[in-house]
This record gives structure tokens, sequence and C-alpha cells, in this order.
């Protein structure tokens, strides 16, 4: 009767741990490449604390002179470079959500939660408008040469009624046309040398304002 031989024998796995090794130190490797990015920042000082010693920002926005903030309590605050505060006023009795300040610096523009858009004049006069469109305003942006057209200006506004509305402001009156309406509330705004940009649930919309022609539209990653 034959004996079964019983064989004993080893795996070289050498290689594949050093090829598991070298994957993980790749990845460790990557995740410390990934690291954000670090930022210098400073805390605005000067008049900026009597802001929010009694009220809260809601809306700011900066230029390379100015710094604006707008308040849930409706007032705005026009800064210096220096954060002094140069021109206080309340043009809306309610959560101001977006302020945006004309390409001069000249004008302050705000949409509010009290259904009202202000546009006001900083330097050089001192033109006030304010237009009740009787429904929560949540943006406002003015043509980029604002300053330079006294006797035909335009604007464009947008809020919760989901209406996208161009603004003439002339000597004869206002006129208004709806330039995009039915995708619901329209959250944000944006006009640069003749595009108009505007963001609402759906996405993100772009048009050329002189033929009033819609470019582009960007789907809403949800």
């Amino acid at each position: 009767m034959e004996e079964n031989e019983s064989k004993s024998f080893s795996l070289d796995t050498s290689d594949q741990d050093e090829h598991e090794n070298s994957n993980v130190e790749d990845e460790e490797e990557e995740e410390e490449d990934e690291e954000e990015p670090l930022f210098k920042y400073r805390r605005l000082e000067g008049e900026v604390d009597k802001v929010f010693g009694k009220d809260s920002g809601c809306a700011i926005v900066a230029s390379e002179k100015l710094l604006a903030i707008g308040t849930h309590n409706g007032v705005v605050y026009v800064f210096n470079h220096k954060t002094e505060i140069i021109k206080r006023f309340r043009p809306h009795s309610a959560t101001i959500h977006d302020i945006k300040l004309e390409a001069s610096d000249q004008f302050v523009a705000t949409a509010s939660m009290d259904g009202k858009i202000s546009i006001v004049q900083l330097s050089g006069g001192n033109d006030v408008f304010i237009l009740d469109l009787k429904r929560p305003m949540r943006s406002i942006s003015l043509e980029p040469l604002y300053h330079k057209h006294p006797n035909k200006r335009h604007f464009i506004s947008a809020g919760l009624a989901g209406n996208l509305i161009l603004h003439e402001k002339g000597w004869l009156g206002n006129k208004e046309t709806i330039l995009h309406s039915g995708e619901g509330p329209i959250w944000s705004t944006d006009w640069k040398s003749n595009l108009v940009v505007w963001a609402n649930d759906a996405g993100i919309r772009i048009m050329d304002i002189n033929p009033h022609h819609k470019l582009a539209f960007i789907h809403a990653l949800i």
C-alpha cells in the first residue's frame, strides 16, 4: 500500500504586500494634497461694531473704496476703506436680502423682504428712488453704467413672485418688462456688460440683455 505524501508549502506575498503598502502611501499623499488652502483674513474694526451692537447684517457688498452692509432692520450702512461710517439711512422696514454698489460707487441699491427696492445716490447728488413691488424681493442689479444715463436708467429686480423684471426709469415715468417668469422664486441676479444672470431652484440662466436673448441654462445640481 502506498502512503499518502503530505507536502507543505508557503505562498510568497511580499510583492503583493509592497504593492498594497504603496497604494496606501499614495492615497495618504493624495489626502494631504487635498487639504483646504489657508486664507489670510482679519476682523473688520473701526465703526463696524456699531452695526452689530444693535442689529445684525444680512447683506454685504464691497468695492475698492466702499463697503456697504444691509441689516435685518432695513438699515443701510456705507463705510470707507478705513471702516468709518460715511452714510446711514433706512430705506426698508424689514430684512434687506440684497445690496449692490454701482460701478462708480455713486449709487447703492437694495432689495428687501418688505416688497420694496431702493436706489440711493451716495455722491454727486441726492437722488433717492424707492419702488414698492408688493411682493418680497430677493435681488436687484443696476446696469453697469447706471450713473452715465440720468435721463434713462435701467435696473433689474427679482423675488418670490418669480418674475425677472427689467425697469426703465426716465423723466416720463417707469417702464417694466418681464424678462422671465414661471420657474418659481428667483434668489439672485447680476448684470455685467451686456449679460444678465439669475438663479432659481431650477438652475442658472444667462441672457444677452440687448436683444433679450437667453444664451445658456445650467441645471441645478440636485
